[in-house]
């Protein structure tokens, strides 16, 4: 794992660090503008000060001051002294300015690799096999080369850590539905930070739901978890870490972890969720703040995303009765219809609509009308299967799906329909008016029909015939009945 990521403007100040002097930057010398200039200097000095000082020291060890002073004396010490401090001047730039002009160099290297890389995007140059510095020293110097070798590791860190955050993001963009992103993000969250289980809460009315989940053995009830609502009560990631000797309870994974992370997603200091992963090793304080980041974009990734599916719900909505409208009604029966075809399994429709409607709203007006209407498809919607759905199709008529019923299933669940909604009159002011539905059926693969227009049509015929033959009841059609709409009579 690498370093928390740095934003672009601070990787541009690196750059400029590299490139240039500035704070914490060692600048040249003020005296001759160049180190090694310097040194010359003070090393001619110091050779000068060496001819000067060298006569009166030998004529302490026993040269006469008549030859330790003699003129060609004096000018051959300071010729001496002026080989030595350029003799030691020039090993200086052999054996230090190799080094520190090839960290020079492969600082410029960097520098310039990072301002095109922020531009192009193209981060090849920077690879830290190809800048970093080989230096068999354990002085200053190799302490310098490893700096910048470990200057070099971590901008290369730094940029995975982009990258991946980058692509995180990216990823979350490119999945509207809010199961997808959650399903998405976890797969990538865990792959990235080594966890081999997780999982992805969002909180539903108060109650904690689970989005998605991985290698756990039973995530339903993690809702009910301690360490979960700590974390989400705290606003703070929770771990508990596992001694080696203590196996966790098969409720939360179904490997034996050695640590648990539960993280928080929040959004505006507000708690919608929690993500929560297991672990095979002790995490740590870099692992755990990018799991942080990593949380904080999915947390605005999920919200968008349940902002989205509620408006969708809503544009779905018939606006009085709550039920599907007819425009996703017959999207949702398309899709149930391919799902049908693709496995061979059967699926039939029913077509309702409520008898004399007309006189209901003429006796008693519109509102009573809508009343009405409510009442029907709440009694409706209440008698389907688990998996079925309710379409208001339009004025009086309701479309009920029923995937995977063949025609006795329909027929029986139609019936039931029926059979509830006149079983309940309907208050309206201080009277109990009655009233009864006529429905048609119609069923794949027994209609012989692989549209959901011709389905819906099919069942349209058998209401009609429902109407014909004297209302309050249940007819089926076939293909060969197709014909006469319902909607000629009331």
């Amino acid at each position: 794992m690498g370093e928390q990521p740095i934003p672009l403007p601070m990787m541009e100040r690196h750059v400029r660090l590299l490139s240039g002097p500035g704070p914490g930057v060692v600048r040249r010398s003020p005296r001759t503008g160049g180190v090694f200039t310097d040194l010359g200097v003070a090393m001619a000095g110091f050779g000068i000060l060496v001819g000067v000082v060298f006569p009166p020291v030998v004529v302490g060890l026993g040269v006469s001051r008549a030859q330790a002073f003699r003129p060609s004396f004096w000018a051959a010490s300071l010729l001496a002294g002026l080989v030595v401090g350029a003799t030691g001047w020039g090993l200086c730039r052999r054996i230090v300015g190799r080094p520190v002009g090839l960290l020079a160099g492969r600082t410029h290297q960097v520098a310039e690799a990072l301002s095109e890389a922020a531009v192009s995007g193209d981060w090849t140059a920077c690879d830290p096999q190809g800048c970093r510095i080989q230096l068999d020293s354990h002085d200053e110097l190799g302490q310098a080369a490893d700096a910048f070798n470990q200057l070099v590791d971590q901008l290369a860190r730094m940029h995975q850590i982009q990258e991946r955050h980058q692509g995180l993001t990216a990823g979350l963009l490119e999945h509207p539905g809010l199961t997808e992103v959650a399903t998405w993000a976890l797969g990538q969250v865990s792959r990235a930070a080594g966890s081999p289980a997780g999982a992805i809460l969002l909180l539903d009315a108060g109650q904690l739901q689970v989005l998605a989940s991985q290698g756990l053995l039973h995530p339903d009830r993690l809702g009910d978890s301690i360490l979960v609502e700590q974390a989400i009560t705290r606003a703070s990631t929770a771990t508990v870490a596992l001694p080696e000797d203590v196996v966790l309870d098969a409720v939360i994974a179904g490997v034996r972890p050695r640590q648990v992370l539960v993280c928080p997603l929040q959004l505006h200091s507000a708690p919608i969720g929690a993500l929560l992963l297991t672990f095979d090793h002790p995490v740590t304080s870099t692992e755990q703040r990018l799991i942080e980041i990593d949380a904080r974009s999915l947390s605005l990734a999920l919200h968008n995303a349940a902002s989205r599916s509620a408006l969708q719900a809503l544009a779905a909505q018939d606006p009085l009765t709550g039920l599907l409208n007819r425009r996703y009604g017959e999207i949702r029966l398309a899709e149930e219809m391919a799902r049908s075809l693709r496995t061979s399994t059967p699926i039939a429709v029913v077509m309702l609509d409520i008898d004399h409607f007309k006189a209901v709203n003429d006796a008693y007006g519109h509102l009573s009308g809508d009343r009405v209407l409510k009442a029907v498809a709440t009694i409706a919607a209440s008698a389907l299967r688990q998996g079925d759905a309710l379409v208001r199709f339009g004025g009086e008529e309701f479309l009920g799906l029923l995937p995977g019923a063949d025609v006795a299933d329909a027929l029986e669940i139609a019936e039931r329909i029926r059979a509830a909604i006149t079983a309940r009159p309907v208050r309206i002011g201080g009277l109990s008016v009655a009233v009864t539905v006529s429905a048609g059926v119609s069923s794949w693969p027994e209609a012989q029909t692989t549209t959901p227009t011709e389905l819906i049509r099919l069942a349209d015929t058998g209401l009609y015939r429902a109407k014909q033959a004297g209302r309050n009841r249940v007819e089926v059609a076939t293909a060969s009945q197709a014909g006469t709409p319902a909607h000629s009579t009331t």
